[in-house]
């Protein structure tokens, strides 16, 4: 089954207002259409043969030292290994020409990766514009992203996608407002299972799982934590918080180490509804996701050093 997901995601304005949040217009790839037609209203089949993008395979020597360092370091749990790239998709990928615009595809093979993630170092769409990324076997689909999704600094983070073979496929129309920009910077290599959680979700010995009977009195609150995914290959967690004006304004709470700077919280994604349903089962989350604001301030706490953000976003209602 196609899983389903809800992306919200935000700009990074310089102002302290609150936005609109972004969502993802979901819909389904142009390519999966069977009754495509070119300008001529004549049948288009699409090219067969869609150029790989190979990444090297990874040392496992590299993947034990990381597993080590997320035991014995203060830093974002690391479940990915980041291949740093320059991929201009338009200029890589094979096209289509269809009635209403071109269709480009591209696709990012990483050997034995249990997901793969993106991180857009140019995005910039214009109006009509559709964003999809899905794997092999089209079981996994995240978009349509959008000019929408258009962001002052010019990225786009995603979500893991299923599998070690993903697709991404962009469609122009013929009369934009703006030529597309879509240059991938970072491709992401799962190498400890980002979707199953018993991997690596489990609480300390001086925490207790929300839904343990301990935490029967704050399902309320409970909705206020999320998993965050730093940069594509890093994990931590938060809580948004209310303040003293109680305006609304949506602040975030998490631990200095997660977050050094306001480039890295740009790219951050925010997962909410995230929780073990019961104890000692597995780990599940809906996929509530969003992005950063704006990076504003740290405080020191005793031994405890905390950053907080303010992030325009449209919270989810569960």
């Amino acid at each position: 089954m196609k899983s389903k997901r809800i992306f919200l995601f935000l700009f990074a304005l310089i102002v302290w207002n609150i936005g609109k949040g972004q969502i993802s217009q979901g819909g389904e790839p142009y390519s999966f259409n069977v009754d495509l037609k070119n300008i001529n209203q004549e049948e288009v089949v699409l090219s067969e043969k869609i150029p790989i993008v190979n990444m090297q395979p990874i040392d496992e020597a590299t993947i034990d030292q990381i597993k080590q360092s997320n035991e014995t370091e203060n830093k974002p749990f690391q479940f990915a290994y980041s291949f740093y790239v320059d991929i201009n998709v338009k200029k890589s990928a094979v096209v289509d020409s269809l009635d209403v615009g071109l269709l480009y595809r591209l696709s990012i093979k990483s050997e034995n990766a249990y997901s793969i993630n993106l991180v857009f170092k140019k995005y910039l769409l214009p109006q009509g514009a559709k964003l999809f990324i899905y794997n092999d076997e089209k079981t996994d689909i995240i978009g349509a992203f959008t000019s929408n999704n258009n962001k002052s600094y010019g990225r786009l983070s995603t979500v893991p996608v299923k599998e070690d073979k993903i697709i991404i496929e962009y469609f122009e129309p013929y009369y934009s407002n703006v030529s597309g920009e879509i240059v991938i910077g970072v491709i992401n290599h799962d190498f400890l299972d980002f979707y199953n959680k018993n991997n690596y979700d489990k609480s300390g010995n001086c925490n207790v799982d929300i839904n343990c009977p301990e935490g029967d009195d704050w399902q309320t609150e409970k909705r206020s934590v999320c998993k965050i995914i730093i940069g594509g290959n890093g994990l931590c967690s938060g809580t948004l918080l209310n303040n003293t004006s109680l305006d609304g304004t949506p602040y975030f709470l998490t631990a200095n180490h997660c977050i050094n700077n306001q480039s890295e919280a740009e790219d951050c994604v925010f997962i909410f509804n995230y929780e073990v349903l019961r104890v000692v089962e597995t780990m599940v989350h809906q996929n509530n996701l969003f992005q950063v604001q704006r990076l504003e301030q740290q405080e020191v706490h005793q031994i405890l050093r905390y950053l907080n953000f303010l992030i325009n976003l449209l919270l989810p209602k569960q």
